[in-house]
């Protein structure tokens, strides 16, 4: 592993709501409701990391990256 290119890609599938709703986060966050529900302007902070769409692509490069750590039998 040196000097190689990891791509992945994080999804956080969700609905655009008609109204903003909430007060926290940036961007999108107060349109973007991943359960229909809530904004993720509306939800904890350490809520929306482990759903969104990067919080995802990190899981994914972890996992990667642990696959590709460990030695082949």
């Amino acid at each position: 592993m040196g000097g190689e290119t990891i791509i992945v890609t994080g999804e956080c599938p969700g609905v655009i709501l008609k109204e903003a709703r909430g007060t926290e986060g940036f961007g999108y966050d107060p349109i973007f409701s991943p359960d229909g529900e809530s904004s993720f302007a509306e939800i904890p902070l350490s809520k929306k990391n482990e759903i969104s769409h990067r919080g995802n692509a990190v899981k994914l490069l972890k996992e990667e990256l642990k696959a590709r750590l460990e030695p082949t039998t």
